[in-house]
């Protein structure tokens, strides 16, 4: 992870218009174009929590995770979750919006399937919930996914363009 992390040490926490513009303003100067805040005090809390901000020009590779539970709620902006089989075949599209919008609002993985995520806004704000500790070598990065940027910007594209037209 290249983007901004910001770590929370208090007992209540309260997140709103201040935080998501601090957020995005590290985003938008991020190499992987992400910033989040940790709303958990420790990468070894059972519950991590955090607050995401991704600019349009994110590109999260498809990966998974063998032993979470993931939970996104999207507090703004517009982003498909692309899940895909084993082989890279693209097998599903989650249109997320928030509540003004008539799209999905929580979306919930409990299997290891591989996903990835594309930023439709100019920024999305999502708040994750997923099971600790947090281990980066847990997360497993898909093998048939193309390691150059613009390669895997294509692939992404492609694959929801073929399920649209489904």
């Amino acid at each position: 992870m290249t983007g901004a992390i910001f770590h929370n040490s208090h007992d209540i926490t309260e997140v709103g218009r201040e935080w998501y513009e601090k957020l995005e303003r590290h985003a938008g100067e991020a190499p992987n174009r992400q910033a989040r805040l940790c709303l958990h005090h420790s990468p070894d809390d059972p519950l991590q929590e955090m607050i995401i901000v991704l600019h349009r020009d994110a590109v999260v590779r498809p990966h998974r995770h063998r032993r979470k539970v993931e939970t996104y709620h999207l507090i703004y902006g517009d982003i498909v979750v692309v899940l895909f089989d084993d082989q890279g075949r693209p097998m599903r599209l989650v249109h997320m919006g928030d509540s003004a919008t008539n799209k999905t609002h929580v979306y919930r993985l409990a299997a290891p399937i591989w996903h990835s995520v594309i930023i439709r806004s100019q920024y999305a704000g999502i708040h994750e919930i997923t099971n600790g500790p947090f281990r980066a070598e847990e997360r497993e990065f898909a093998p048939w996914a193309p390691a150059d940027e613009a390669e895997l910007r294509a692939f992404l594209a492609g694959s929801v363009a073929r399920l649209s037209q489904a």
